[in-house]
């Protein structure tokens, strides 16, 4: 049996062998994904060549980066590094295993009914000069995925894998921008979009963010066979990622964590949480449908995202 280590350290070298052979060690249990079942990198540009070490997906993702050039992982300063970054290009793909099953459920039990989140590399363009603490963005990404490149896969046996449809799913390496202070397991509300963030700086950006550290949330119901019908999953612990054309950055992948019983457990997340819950909850209890992004009823989410523009790294 493999040794439990810290696979954000692990080096380059051995992390390939490792993928090449299907030995990937595990992590502990937990939320997050622990094991690389398989790895290709793709058509990565030279830039990206060094950003192959599939196990820095692996546990919890970053909340600072490392070194002379390092600090606290925001909104506006998103994890960059080989060893907290891996990069797949257009034919490659990426499967993780959850030992914790990913489990369906319905926004009374997850919140905005997502039920697991995929972390990138993307940030918020700042646009006042300031890159000191005080800068303010306009709502549009650096370091994004380009729309429409990108297919995300599940399955509960690693044999029989189901697309969650893509008109109802978001683009990975794209909103929202990982922020470390936050709580990974905690999604974003999915209906926001980058009008509600242009001219706000990074305390704004948080109260929006409501005690979350960001990712793109997906929900199990997207679930589709070969021909396009809907299937249910109760739970999936294998999620594979298919990059179609262009290339993306990941950091890490996380279930989304159980709303806690009424009157028990909000603060644990933070007031801007018991907001949003209520949000969600009429004052008797009853359950809403589950909130939608305006652009889902009439074309895939991708479209209303804002062209890439300053590419992280090139």
């Amino acid at each position: 049996m493999w040794k439990r280590i810290d696979m954000k350290k692990m080096n380059l070298i051995g992390g390939i062998a490792l993928v090449a052979f299907g030995l990937s060690p595990k992590l502990a249990a937990g939320p997050y994904a622990d094991q690389v079942v398989s790895y290709q990198t793709g058509s990565l540009p030279a830039n990206l060549k060094s950003f192959t070490n599939a196990f820095a997906v692996l546990g919890a993702p970053s909340r600072e980066t490392p070194g002379a050039f390092g600090g606290p992982v925001d909104p506006f300063s998103p994890p960059y590094l080989n060893s907290q970054l891996v990069s797949i290009g257009e034919g490659g793909s990426l499967t993780v295993r959850f030992e914790e099953p990913v489990v369906n459920l319905d926004q009374k039990e997850h919140l905005y009914g997502l039920d697991f989140l995929v972390y990138g590399n993307a940030g918020f363009v700042i646009t006042n000069g300031n890159f000191s603490g005080g800068g303010i963005t306009d709502g549009t990404l650096f370091g994004q995925a380009k729309p429409g490149g990108i297919q995300v896969l599940v399955s509960a046996n690693n044999r029989d894998y189901y697309a969650l449809k893509s008109a109802l799913a978001p683009v990975i390496d794209s909103y929202y921008p990982t922020d470390g202070s936050g709580s990974f397991g905690i999604p974003v509300d999915p209906r926001l979009g980058s009008g509600d963030f242009a001219g706000r700086n990074l305390s704004e950006l948080r109260a929006l963010y409501a005690g979350s550290a960001g990712g793109s949330g997906f929900d199990l119901d997207w679930a589709v066979d070969e021909q396009g019908s809907p299937v249910f999953l109760d739970a999936i612990s294998y999620l594979r990622i298919e990059v179609l054309s262009g290339h993306i950055d990941l950091e890490g992948f996380t279930a989304v964590t159980l709303i806690p019983e009424p009157g028990t457990g909000w603060l644990l997340f933070g007031g801007g949480l018991l907001l949003a819950w209520k949000g969600l909850l009429g004052s008797g209890g009853a359950e809403r449908r589950k909130p939608t992004r305006p652009d889902q009823q009439a074309r895939p989410s991708e479209a209303c995202l804002p062209t890439p523009v300053n590419r992280w790294r090139g």
